[in-house]
């Protein structure tokens, strides 16, 4: 059977984000569910740099209005490894906590935007131990958004 969910695809060279939602009309009362899963299509494993909390956080616009959800992320610089075989993948929340906070609108039209923010990349450093370096190469920032309505 065929999978019934909607997605956006944003991909920057070698890397891929995909925000994955069930769908796109929810209830006020009802978390807001889905998943940002950042891939990487190169033939080795790379290291990539990003805040120690998330590497994909999320932002929520309301549409025709002045509200914008957005939660802060440490700035310190740690590194994850990123191949083919292992994305990473974040389930939509509005904090970096382990256990997030699920994401609940307000009534009205919202865009989800999922935020990749990294450095680094293919070749970027050639040992884990040149976490400076690292930190300093090639800047991302991968974004996929979808639009979903919330009611009553």
């Amino acid at each position: 059977m065929a999978s019934s969910n909607l997605n956006s695809l944003t991909v920057d060279g070698p890397f891929r984000l995909e925000l994955i939602m069930p769908r796109t009309v929810w209830h006020t009362a009802d978390p807001i569910s889905g998943r940002a899963i950042l891939s990487y299509s190169g033939q080795e494993p790379t290291l990539i740099a990003a805040s120690s909390q998330a590497v994909i956080t999320f932002v929520y616009d309301e549409i025709g209005g002045d509200q914008e959800t957005t939660y802060p992320i440490s700035a310190d610089c740690h590194t994850y490894q990123l191949d083919p075989a292992t994305p990473i993948g974040e389930p939509v929340r509005m904090s970096t906590q382990p256990d997030g906070v699920n994401a609940h609108l307000s009534a009205g039209d919202w865009k989800i935007t999922a935020v990749a923010q990294f450095a680094g990349g293919p070749g970027a450093v050639p040992s884990p131990f040149d976490l400076l370096d690292l930190c300093k190469s090639t800047q991302y920032e991968i974004k996929a958004s979808m639009t979903v309505t919330v009611v009553e």
